[in-house]
């Protein structure tokens, strides 16, 4: 846990500011602490935003997170990710990331498998 701390590195991002294009290589985790974020794809160029993500004062979530799942699978970006507001966090490398995730088996297992399945909903 304290390397985790340690290896956090703050991140800001303007109110319509892409996170990440489909098909980008996603080379870092971000925890988004304050801020909305739309999440969504293209159809014929046009972009679709199907999820919101959002962390306000009100939410009990403390942050969430984007670009996990993809650094420890090396996959790239299957969507579109876009600041609906000025959106606060950290962010950690992805090679620190595996180091991290990868220091323990039972670690490993339970981040990958909540990894696959926050992807995947």
């Amino acid at each position: 846990m304290l390397k985790v701390l340690q290896s956090l590195e703050p991140r800001f991002e303007k109110a319509g500011a892409h996170i990440y294009e489909e098909l980008d290589e996603i080379d870092e985790v971000i925890f988004i602490r304050e801020g909305t974020v739309d999440v969504g794809f293209r159809i014929n160029r046009v972009p679709k935003y199907a999820i919101r993500f959002t962390n306000e004062q009100s939410n009990n979530v403390r942050a969430f997170a984007i670009g996990s799942y993809n650094c420890l699978t090396g996959l790239r970006s299957r969507f579109i990710y876009k600041c609906q507001s000025d959106c606060e966090g950290y962010s950690i490398r992805k090679p620190i990331w595996i180091e991290i995730v990868g220091e323990d088996d039972e670690i490993n297992a339970y981040v990958r498998q909540n990894c696959k399945f926050e992807y995947d909903s």
